[in-house]
């Protein structure tokens, strides 16, 4: 991992005429790609490497959703700057808007361009990537390079056939801040009526060797074309599992058997009337090391999309919680007669004794701590709070029968696709397993799985949604949260006939049994115990 100590500029000022239908509503780089505006995976990345400045280019009509979505999400990670590019003159006129607020080495992307983003920062460097369409050479920037991957000159969109197969991909690193600001007050010359950055290149590299850096992993979404290619690219789930799109079905295939339950989940859920609350489930396989099935693709964004990066109003978040509710208690009353399982011993497993293993295998010197401060705030440590809440654990596991329900299991919102013109939710990828295979268990824990994401914003934390500080036994941890959202999805929790402080134990609970998943993220697992820590003191009653 190369730690990132510079400042990072994105361009997003042009029209994007290429890509619509899709930009009628959002420039480019804010289209979803894996749950997020697109330019956020860049970022997030980013952020874990140590980003904290960034300055965005926009233009008058996008400076609104521009602000809006990147103040919503990291107004309390990183200093944002946003400039408006009055005249769309090119990508060159953009970055010269952004001139004035640039202090410290550079990099530059393009607002169109996903990529890996860890790069070596020791030099000057273009990224670049192998053209492999020899009949595309005329959307693209060319880099010549010498046999030590210096550049020696660039062909900007050439007309013939280009002399380099090394396509310039949008993601530039200048280590010189006083030359770039110098010749970025330079006036250049247009190209196809814009300002190319290829034009400043060729200047810097005079005073400056730059490098070509390949960039293996990279994806453009420029066009229509690419950006639906760049939607099955990002297609994402847990390590162990592969996704497969055709042009109307999804198939997902794992060598887990976990899957084989999600596969019993959509046949029972499929052959009932809930069977509205899930895509339409295709068909299935099951063999030695090899579970897959198919669904139908949805269109549309999840529920985790809506509300982490659009600035909805508080009125509207309500009704759409409301509805959830609503939507979710279909599922919930549904018949359980045919369950015969024990409950409470189904909960304990899965509220403690599930979540005690868990902790024992990542065994972190965290854990055995008395007391925690927490931004200025004394928590009892884990062992003491489980002490002080075991009263409340066991009247909670012992009540479980009478929460016996058909469940998702794991309802967090990326889960949750939602249609909001029609009002309609559609569950996606369950557990499928509560203790025992099958569709029941305590709908507590689907309660818990919303409240992770709606309040506490989990899927968003996961994507470097928070910043951690540590001294000895003081730590300040920066995240996401509400207390005005708390307290409405409490007010909605209990209209439905759910304890909040119950649903707080279980969601606490949950934040301390994921941490051995997330093993290549150690900031991660220790905010996920402080979280789930915090919560756990604050339902001691």
């Amino acid at each position: 991992m190369n730690k990132f100590e510079n400042q990072l500029v994105i361009l997003m000022g042009g029209k994007a005429s290429r890509l619509c239908p899709v930009t009628y509503s959002l420039p480019k780089g804010l289209n979803i790609i894996n749950h997020k505006p697109a330019i956020f995976n860049n970022i997030d990345t980013l952020i874990k490497y140590g980003l904290k400045d960034i300055i965005i280019v926009c233009n008058d009509s996008n400076y609104d959703i521009i602000s809006s979505m990147f103040r919503k999400c990291y107004k309390n990670l990183l200093n944002i700057q946003i400039v408006i590019q009055h005249e769309l003159n090119g990508p060159l006129g953009a970055f010269q808007c952004a001139e004035p607020y640039i202090n410290k080495s550079t990099l530059l992307m393009l607002g169109d361009t996903l990529c890996d983003c860890n790069f070596d920062y020791s030099k000057n460097f273009v990224g670049i990537s192998e053209n492999k369409n020899t009949n595309d050479f005329q959307r693209w920037c060319f880099a010549i390079t010498d046999e030590d991957n210096k550049i020696l000159e660039y062909e900007d969109k050439p007309n013939n056939k280009p002399i380099s197969n090394k396509i310039v991909i949008g993601v530039y690193y200048f280590k010189n801040a006083n030359l770039l600001k110098t010749l970025l007050k330079k006036d250049y010359p247009e190209l196809n009526n814009e300002k190319q950055l290829s034009s400043l290149l060729s200047v810097y590299m005079k005073k400056e060797e730059m490098f070509a850096q390949t960039i293996t992993k990279w994806q453009d979404i420029g066009t229509l074309e690419n950006y639906v290619n760049t939607n099955s690219a990002y297609l994402t789930g847990r390590y162990f599992n592969n996704f497969k799109k055709t042009d109307l079905t999804i198939e997902k295939q794992s060598k887990e058997k976990v899957v084989s339950y999600e596969i019993d989940w959509y046949r029972q859920i499929s052959k009932t009337p809930l069977k509205v609350l899930i895509p339409q489930f295709v068909s299935y396989k099951k063999g030695h090391n090899d579970y897959r099935y198919k669904m139908e693709l949805l269109s549309g964004n999840s529920l985790y999309t809506y509300l982490n990066y659009y600035d909805i109003p508080i009125s509207n978040v309500e009704y759409i919680i409301k509805s959830l509710f609503y939507t979710a208690n279909i599922m919930w009353s549904y018949s359980n007669k045919k369950c015969v399982m024990n409950m409470p011993l189904a909960s304990r497993y899965v509220f403690l004794s599930k979540t005690e293993r868990r902790l024992k295998e990542w065994n972190n010197d965290i854990i055995n701590k008395h007391e925690i401060i927490l931004n200025g705030r004394k928590l009892l440590g884990y062992k003491e709070v489980l002490n002080r809440l075991s009263n409340q654990i066991e009247d909670l596991i012992s009540q479980s029968e009478k929460y016996k329900a058909v469940i998702h299991g794991d309802l967090n919102f990326s889960n949750i696709f939602y249609y909001p013109d029609i009002g309609k939710f559609l569950f996606i990828d369950p557990r499928g397993k509560y203790y025992k295979i099958g569709i029941y268990g305590d709908k507590r824990y689907d309660v818990a799985k919303m409240r992770h994401s709606f309040v506490y914003k989990h899927n968003k934390l996961t994507h470097a949604g928070f910043s951690l500080q540590c001294d000895a036994n003081e730590y300040k941890l920066t995240y996401d949260y509400d207390k005005k959202e708390d307290q409405l999805f409490d007010k909605i929790a209990l209209m439905y006939g759910f304890n909040p402080t119950e649903i707080k134990i279980i969601d606490g609970l949950l934040f301390l049994s994921q941490i051995p998943l997330h093993k290549e993220d150690h900031s991660f697992q220790i905010a996920s115990f402080l979280i789930g820590l915090k919560i756990l003191n604050d339902s001691i009653v």
